[in-house]
């Protein structure tokens, strides 16, 4: 059972990168009454030293132990530390076991000045969606949480404060075992990384597993303390995150107004082309109203089919017609964008178009690059989709194996399916190629999309530009919000390896290129 359920979370996420090395395979557990099953009632009491931080049985959670170090030294290594947990996503397992867990600033607790990493007693608290994504196995189709346990040096802990997913306002009880004015605790960073200057923990955190919770059923439509309800999941925006991946086995043929779709009255969309040089200034985007389409059996979806992290994705079908996707943001960055970078959502969506056409101008040069053995890449097609008034995100959907081979934190997709066809080295070979030609003003990453054959087709980029937002430049504020800057530049270079692909197109290497600091 650990092992398939291991194989789920593999499936889910590829970049999570973890090897038999990562794992020490003799402590993974399930725990619950059920058979096998490892529980105890109450702080667990077994003559361990854990400092005092009382331990409470994960049930319902599977681990997947991590070697921390042999057995014999793990006594010695973790004595007087104690259990906490930390909820993710898949993606950052791999980043977080690598470069430890970063801080952020200006988070409830945290002031504008200090930096810190929040972890829970309480591993309920922590799987909260806000905190631990729901994730679905379209091969398995069962749902996967996932929750990072940790031992945690207690006299590095800086802070323990009371809930702030607004618990109190609706009267609920996350944990039966810890109080809701002790479930934050905060651990101050300590070291900095003097490549990004992102704050990390050094030496007061060790991982020791990869908790996973999977079920048959949507999290959403289960009991836990957070969908106890309604009108809380609603003030989270709890059921907007509810995907419905089974609509892509539907999109293929004619889909009718039923419990899945709602029906459509009017769409229509607008393309674009672009003038002058994405590097530079003069850089104009301009839009191009089409027909629009007034006829019957139009359909969205009701439920979006797939997110990510900023966006989710649904489906749009009309009659005689490709099908289309259409994205729009999650709550969270739908208030990002009103309040902190002050500009309408369509303003935002012409930003969307500007990332994807300037990704694809640095598409055609380096196509013109690639001889004829190698493959060629493209990026599809983005519009603005405006539905009976509502503004969506437009592309057409595509057939096949979606995977994506990097981010925009650096990290690279080394799974089985990551390096096949070495598609990893055309990823990484592509941002590297826009960042030397664009004068080492822009960098195209969250390199993802399909290889059907050699049809490699990409989709939702994100450039990092030489000038950070804040900084008023205006090639800065032309395009998508995931970018990073200096710092995603840096990031990208820190894990890239030059390869067959970069010294086609005589790209300098990275250790000796003039890389931001």
């Amino acid at each position: 059972m650990l092992i398939q359920h291991y194989r789920d979370v593999v499936k889910i996420c590829g970049p999570m990168q973890l090897s038999k090395d990562h794992l020490n395979a003799k402590w993974n557990k399930s725990y619950g009454k059920g058979p096998g099953g490892t529980w105890w009632s109450g702080d667990l009491k077994n003559g361990r030293d854990r400092g005092g931080m009382p331990y409470f049985c994960p049930s319902g959670w599977v681990t997947m132990s991590l070697n921390v170090c042999a057995d014999s030294e793990f006594e010695e290594k973790c004595r007087g530390w104690g259990y906490l947990y930390h909820g993710t996503q898949g993606k950052y397992v791999g980043a977080i076991l690598t470069s430890g867990l970063r801080g952020s600033k200006g988070m409830c607790y945290c002031g504008a000045e200090e930096t810190a990493v929040y972890f829970s007693p309480s591993i309920e608290y922590s799987s909260h969606p806000r905190y631990a994504s729901i994730e679905y196995n379209p091969e398995t189709r069962k749902w996967i949480q996932l929750v990072l346990q940790c031992r945690v040096n207690p006299a590095r802990i800086w802070k323990v404060e009371g809930e702030t997913l607004r618990c109190k306002q609706y009267g609920m009880i996350v944990d039966p075992n810890v109080a809701n004015s002790g479930v934050e605790v905060l651990i101050k960073t300590n070291w900095t990384d003097p490549q990004t200057l992102h704050k990390f923990i050094k030496d007061a955190v060790v991982c020791t597993g990869v908790m996973m919770r999977v079920t048959d059923e949507h999290p959403l439509e289960l009991d836990y303390w957070w969908t106890q309800s309604i009108e809380y999941m609603k003030s989270w925006g709890l059921a907007e995150i509810k995907v419905d991946p089974t609509l892509l086995e539907m999109v293929c043929r004619r889909a009718s107004p039923d419990s899945h779709w709602k029906e459509c009255k009017r769409v229509e969309f607008t393309t674009f082309f672009f003038t002058g040089d994405p590097s530079l200034e003069d850089f104009r985007v301009t839009g191009i109203p089409g027909k629009a389409f007034t006829r019957r059996g139009m359909v969205l979806s009701y439920l979006p089919f797939a997110k990510g992290s900023m966006r989710y994705a649904y489906l749009l079908q009309i009659p005689d017609c490709h099908p289309v996707v259409v994205k729009k943001y999650n709550q969270a960055n739908v208030e990002h964008i009103k309040s902190r970078l002050n500009i309408s959502m369509i303003d935002m969506l012409y930003r969307d178009v500007a990332t994807y056409l300037a990704a694809s101008f640095y598409a055609e040069c380096f196509n013109k690059l690639t001889r004829a053995s190698n493959r060629k890449i493209y990026f599809v097609q983005p519009s603005i989709v405006n539905i009976d008034g509502g503004l969506y995100f437009g592309e057409l959907f595509q057939d096949g194996k979606f995977l994506k081979w990097n981010d925009n934190t650096g990290q690279v997709n080394l799974s089985q399916q990551g390096v096949q066809n070495n598609m990893h080295f055309v990823a990484g070979s592509f941002a590297h190629y826009m960042y030397q030609t664009s004068g080492e003003n822009l960098m195209v990453v969250d390199i993802q999309g399909w290889d059907n054959d050699g049809a490699i087709t990409f989709t939702d980029p994100q450039i990092h530009t030489r000038q950070v937002a804040h900084s008023g430049c205006e090639l800065a504020n032309r395009f998508s919000v995931g970018n990073l800057g200096r710092a995603g530049m840096c990031r990208f270079f820190s894990t890239h390896k030059c390869n067959g692909e970069c010294r086609i197109r005589k790209l300098r290497n990275p250790l000796k290129c003039n890389c931001p600091s």
